[in-house]
């Protein structure tokens, strides 16, 4: 019994060993609303046996479940391909795992980025109505507002910069809609030619048809007025650590102003 103690002792301290040897890892791994990211840029020739241990160890310290052996063998020769294939990875079912340009690996929470097929959000005949109260889809809290003074180049403006950005959990674009329009559709699936927002062309396809996402309405040849609304999603979650943080109590102009968790403790404010 002794003996079997002893076999214990030593295995935690190799195992203490190797995560400080590996610091630098574990240093690079980041924290998002939506999920978690950490870079293996300096990292992509290592072993099965190395990976296998700081996926496992990342993943369980977050409430995600190990990949398989399978899996971590795929991500293996993805990370380290020649030449380097970047985007999506099917390294579980249940949740996404997305390898960014610069060797970082993004790994979504599934409640906020639903994966699987049977997990994905319900939109059907689902509306928003511009100017109202908040509308709530899964984790999602969406608003529609009018921009009068907006100019027609808003239109353009992406809902954010990349994956990164995109992790924060919170993001916004812009429409143009007839005048007298009240409310708009959820969309499901993917945009379509007609109905895509201009902010939305040549992002990610995958993201685009995960989120309940708003697009343009149908135009009328008759519809000669139009104006601009501005499109706003914010995590539930995020909304509500937000506002119990800042004591907020009013959303006049927008969502709120939140401190986002990222590299630096961005501020980020949501007009």
């Amino acid at each position: 019994m002794g003996n079997l103690s002893n076999l214990a002792i030593q295995s935690d301290a190799a195992k203490d060993l190797f995560v400080s040897s590996q610091k630098s890892f574990f240093d690079s791994v980041q924290i998002y609303p939506m999920g978690l990211s950490f870079d293996a840029s300096n990292h992509k020739n290592h072993n099965l046996f190395f990976w296998r241990f700081v996926i496992r160890k990342i993943l369980h310290e977050n409430g995600l479940g190990m990949f398989t052996d399978k899996s971590v063998n795929s991500f293996i020769k993805r990370i380290s391909a020649n030449p380097h294939k970047f985007g999506w990875l099917q390294c579980r079912k249940d949740y996404a795992v997305y390898l960014g340009e610069n060797f970082h690996v993004y790994v979504m929470h599934p409640e906020s980025f639903p994966w699987s097929k049977t997990d994905q959000y319900s939109c059907k005949n689902m509306m928003v109505r511009i100017d109202d109260n908040v509308c709530e889809i899964g984790p999602w809290l969406i608003r529609v507002t009018s921009e009068e003074r907006a100019d027609e180049t808003i239109l353009h403006t992406k809902p954010f910069l990349d994956m990164k950005d995109f992790m924060r959990g919170n993001f916004k674009y812009y429409l143009e809609v007839p005048t007298d329009c009240s409310k708009l559709a959820v969309t499901e699936g993917q945009f379509n030619k007609s109905n895509r927002p201009l902010g939305w062309k040549n992002c990610d396809l995958k993201i685009e048809s995960t989120l309940p996402l708003i697009g343009r309405p149908d135009k009328n040849e008759d519809d000669s007025q139009v104006s601009i609304v501005k499109v706003e999603y914010i995590l539930k979650s995020l909304f509500e650590e937000s506002r119990a943080q800042n004591a907020l109590n009013e959303m006049s102009g927008g969502f709120l102003s939140l401190q986002v968790k990222g590299d630096n403790d961005q501020q980020c404010t949501i007009l």
